[in-house]
C-alpha cells in the first residue's frame, strides 16, 4: 500500500497539490541558498566572471526598454543574443531580468531563486513524463526530485546549460504520446514545442543530446510501426519544423554570429564555424571510467560531478528487471545506456562515430554532459522500481534489493574507514562514503519489512543522499578558506568610478589576471577584453592586445598592476590595489579624416595599421576601392548626443566632405542615416565604422537592427501560436 494525503474534493487544489509538493521539497533541499544569505552558488569562476556580468547588463537593459541586442561593453562591441550563452531569449531568464533591481544592481536573493525556480519545473516536467508512462503520483514525485535534485541536473550550475534541462523530458514526452498513436501530429508539434524551449536556453549541448535522444524514437516508432508510418513520418516532421520556428529568435542570430567569430573550445588556437573541434577536446572533456563511479560514489568529482546515488541507481535496475515486459521500460533502458556510452566518449566506438557521421555534433565538445541523458532513463525506471515494490510477485526480488543496500553499507563503512586509517583518500570524502553507508543500512531496514510508509522514507532517504554532494559546491560568505569572487568585484567599484568620470564616452582595457571578470558588463564600461567563449573574427585578425589597436579602438585607460604599455602613466590609485594607467597617444572616441587609401585583403589591412609611418588620426583606408573625400582647412567638430547600446546619435561640423570614424567594431547590421537619410557604414581600417558627412552641420544616427533578430522573433511567434493550437488539439 502507497501512502498519500488525502485532500478536500476540489479540482483546483487537486491540480496543485504536486506542484505544491514539489516546491516545498526544492525549496527545502536549496535552503542554504533562498532561506538565508549566508551562502551563494556564484562562486566558480564561470559563474562570477562571465555569466553574472552578461545578467547584470541583460537586467539593466530591459529595465530601461531597451531589448539587449548589442554588448557595446566587451570587444569594442558585439552582439550580445548572437552569443547564446546570455540566454538574452530564454523565457527562464526573463523573471529575473524584469524583477526590481536594487539600487540597479541584481539582488542576490534574485539570483538564489532563479537559481531554484528552474530546478522546481523540471522537477513538474520529468513527473509529467513518469505520468505519461503510467507510474503512480508518489514514484513520479520521487524520480522528478531525484531527476533534477542529483546527478547532472544539480551539478550544472551554468544555466544557460541548466535550463534545456527543464525542457528535455518533456519534449520525450510527447514523442512517446505519439509512438502510443495519442495524438500524434499535436504531440509532435509540443515536441518540436519544448525541444525549441531548450535550444533558447543558449547552450547548445543539452538541447543537442536531447535532439538526438528524441530523433531516435521518431526513427523507432517510424520503423516499427510499419500500419502508422504516414502519421508517424508528419508528427515526427512537425516536431523538427517547430523545434526550429520557436528557436528561431535565438537560432538565426547565433547562426550568424557563428560564422563571424572564433570559439574556445580547448584547443589550442580558437576555430572558426567552418572548423570541427578537434577530437582531442572530445576525449578531454569525456566522462573517464573512474569517473563513472562517481554515478554512487560521493567524492569521484569530475568538472560535471555525476552523483546520484544508489538508491537512484539500485531502484532504476529494480524497475527495469520487474517491469521489463513494459515497452517504456525498454525505452528508458535505451536512453540510460545511449546517455552512459557516449559520455564516456573517446573510451568507446560509440560516440566517435557520432563524432565522425553526424552533422554538427561535434560542436557539442563535452561529452560527459550527455550523463544528462542517462539520468532521464536511470530516474524513469526508478519511478518503475518504486511501484513494484509492493507488487506480491516481486517480493524476492525485494528481497534481494534490500540486501544489496546492504552489502553497500558494509563495502562504504569498511572502505571509509580504511582509506581514513590509512590517509589515503581526500579529505571529507570518507564522511560521505560513510553518510553514504548509513542511508544504505537505513534502505535495508525499510525494505527487509516494509510498512505503507516503506516509500515515503526511502524518497527521504533518497533525498538525503543527493544532498551529500550539492551542497558543498556553494561557498559561504563566512568562509575565509573559500575567497568569495563578488566580494573581490565589489571591491573594485572606484576603478569604475574613477573612468566613468572622465569625459568622451571612455574606453578601458584591464589585465585579466588582475581583474578576471568581465569589467565593462558589470560596471557599464566599454573595454576591449572580457571573460567570453567567442570573438568576433574581424577583431582576432588584428593583434587586439597590441598598442596600435587598442590606440584605433580609443582605449585610453587600463587597469592592472602593471602598464600593459611602457609609455602609460599612472593616473590612480584604487583600494584594491589595482592602479589605472592612462595612453596618451590613444584616440578620441569620434573624430574626422579628409584623406583615404586601400588595402586588397584584410590581412594586408592588420599589417598596414601596425605601421609606424600610418597616422591613423589623420588618413583611414578600406578594403577595395575607397570613397571619394575631399581636403580642406577650416574649424571642424564631432560630439555625441546620444549614445546607448543600440543606438548611437553625433553631431558634426565638417569643413568639407568627410569621413566620421566611430572607433566601434563593424558588423553588417548596423545601419547609418546622415539627417534622416539612409547612407553605408564604411569598414574603416578594415575593423571600425566610419561614415561619409558631406559639408556643414548633420545629425548623424547609427542604429542595430539584426534582421535575423527580427526574422527569428517572427519565426518564433508562429511557433508559440501553433504550439498553442496544437496543445487545445491535444487536450481534446
Amino acid at each position: 500500500m502507497i501512502w498519500l494525503p488525502r485532500y478536500p474534493d476540489s479540482l483546483l487544489i487537486r491540480r496543485l497539490q504536486v506542484p505544491a509538493i514539489l516546491f516545498l521539497i526544492v525549496v527545502g533541499f536549496y535552503w542554504r541558498l533562498v532561506l538565508t544569505n549566508q551562502y551563494t552558488w556564484l562562486h566558480g569562476p564561470d559563474f562570477a566572471n562571465q555569466v553574472l556580468p552578461w545578467y547584470q547588463f541583460e537586467a539593466s537593459e530591459w529595465h530601461k526598454w531597451r531589448i539587449p541586442l548589442w554588448d557595446p561593453y566587451e570587444w569594442g562591441g558585439q552582439s550580445i543574443i548572437g552569443q547564446g550563452q546570455p540566454g538574452v531569449a530564454d523565457p527562464l531568464n526573463l523573471p529575473m531580468f524584469w524583477w526590481p533591481l536594487r539600487k540597479s544592481w541584481l539582488a542576490q536573493g534574485t539570483l538564489h531563486w532563479f537559481y531554484v525556480i528552474p530546478h522546481w519545473i523540471a522537477a513538474m516536467g520529468f513527473y509529467a513524463l513518469c505520468r505519461e508512462l503510467a507510474r503512480s503520483k508518489i514514484a513520479s514525485i520521487m524520480a522528478a526530485c531525484l531527476y533534477t535534485l542529483g546527478g547532472l541536473g544539480a551539478s550544472l550550475d551554468w544555466p544557460q546549460m541548466n535550463h534545456a534541462t527543464v525542457w528535455g523530458p518533456v519534449a520525450l514526452l510527447f514523442v512517446f504520446r505519439a509512438g502510443k498513436g495519442k495524438t500524434p501530429l499535436a504531440s509532435g508539434v509540443l515536441s518540436g514545442f519544448f525541444l525549441g524551449l531548450a535550444w533558447l536556453s543558449g547552450h547548445h549541448q543539452v538541447p543537442l543530446y536531447f535532439t538526438l535522444t528524441t530523433a531516435f524514437f521518431w526513427v523507432h516508432f517510424f520503423w516499427i510501426e510499419k500500419a502508422r508510418r504516414w502519421e508517424l513520418a508528419r508528427a515526427a516532421t512537425a516536431a523538427m519544423v517547430f523545434m526550429f520556428l520557436v528557436a528561431a529568435v535565438q537560432l538565426l542570430p547565433a547562426y550568424e554570429y557563428g560564422k563571424e567569430a572564433r570559439r574556445f573550445v580547448g584547443a589550442e588556437d580558437a576555430l572558426k564555424w567552418n572548423e570541427p573541434v578537434p577530437y582531442y577536446v572530445h576525449q578531454m572533456f569525456a566522462m573517464s571510467p573512474l569517473s563513472v563511479l562517481g554515478i554512487v560514489l560521493p567524492g569521484f568529482e569530475t568538472s560535471y560531478p555525476p552523483f546520484i546515488g544508489f538508491i537512484a541507481v539500485l531502484l532504476g535496475l529494480f524497475g527495469m528487471v520487474t517491469t521489463w515486459a513494459d515497452k517504456s521500460t525498454r525505452w528508458l533502458t535505451a536512453i540510460a545506456a545511449g546517455g552512459m556510452f557516449y559520455s564516456l566518449g573517446g573510451h568507446t566506438v560509440f560516440q566517435g562515430l557520432f563524432y565522425a557521421l553526424v552533422p554538427m555534433i561535434e560542436k557539442a565538445r563535452v561529452a560527459a554532459v550527455a550523463q544528462i541523458i542517462f539520468d532521464v532513463g536511470i530516474c524513469g525506471l526508478a519511478a518503475a522500481g518504486i511501484d513494484q515494490l509492493n507488487v506480491p510477485e516481486w517480493a524476492v526480488w525485494r528481497q534481494r534489493l534490500a540486501w544489496t543496500f546492504g552489502g553497500v553499507f558494509l563495502i562504504m563503512m569498511s572502505t571509509a574507514a580504511v582509506y581514513t586509517l590509512m590517509h589515503i583518500i581526500w579529505p571529507g570524502a570518507e564522511d560521505r562514503w560513510m553518510m553514504s553507508g548509513w542511508i544504505a543500512l537505513a534502505c535495508w531496514v525499510v525494505l527487509r519489512r516494509p510498512t505503507q510508509y516503506a516509500v515515503l522514507w526511502l524518497g527521504f532517504l533518497g533525498l538525503t543522499e543527493v544532498s551529500i554532494t550539492t551542497p558543498r559546491m556553494w561557498v559561504n560568505h563566512q568562509q575565509k578558506d573559500r575567497p568569495l569572487l563578488l566580494d573581490n568585484m565589489a571591491s573594485q567599484a572606484d576603478i569604475a568610478t574613477f573612468v566613468r568620470s572622465k569625459p568622451g564616452a571612455p574606453r578601458m582595457s584591464f589585465t585579466l589576471d588582475d581583474i578576471p571578470y568581465s569589467f565593462g558588463d558589470f560596471w557599464g564600461i566599454e573595454t576591449i577584453e572580457a571573460m567570453v567563449p567567442s570573438v568576433p573574427e574581424e577583431l582576432w585578425r588584428y593583434d587586439v592586445w597590441s598598442q596600435r589597436t587598442n590606440q584605433l579602438f580609443g582605449v585610453r585607460y587600463h587597469a592592472g598592476k602593471k602598464p600593459r604599455f611602457t609609455d602609460l602613466k599612472k593616473l590612480f590609485d584604487s583600494r584594491s590595489g589595482i592602479p589605472v594607467w592612462e595612453d596618451p597617444g590613444a584616440q578620441p572616441r569620434l573624430w574626422k579624416v579628409h584623406k583615404i587609401g586601400s588595402v586588397k585583403d584584410v590581412i594586408a589591412a592588420a599589417h598596414h595599421l601596425q605601421e609606424p609611418a600610418f597616422d591613423m588620426a589623420k588618413e583611414t583606408f578600406v578594403i577595395g576601392a575607397p570613397p571619394q573625400l575631399e581636403t580642406c582647412d577650416g574649424l571642424e567638430g564631432a560630439a555625441y548626443e546620444k549614445r546607448v547600446p543600440n543606438r548611437l546619435t553625433m553631431q558634426a561640423d565638417m569643413a568639407c566632405r568627410g569621413m566620421l570614424i566611430v572607433p566601434d567594431l563593424w558588423d553588417k547590421n548596423w545601419i547609418a542615416e546622415v539627417d534622416g537619410r539612409r547612407v553605408p557604414i564604411y569598414e574603416a581600417y578594415g575593423l571600425v565604422r566610419g561614415v561619409i558627412v558631406e559639408k556643414g552641420k548633420h545629425r548623424i544616427e547609427m542604429i542595430y537592427r539584426p534582421m535575423s533578430v527580427y526574422l527569428g522573433a517572427g519565426l518564433s511567434l508562429l511557433g508559440i501560436a501553433g504550439a498553442l493550437v496544437a496543445m487545445r488539439g491535444a487536450r481534446k
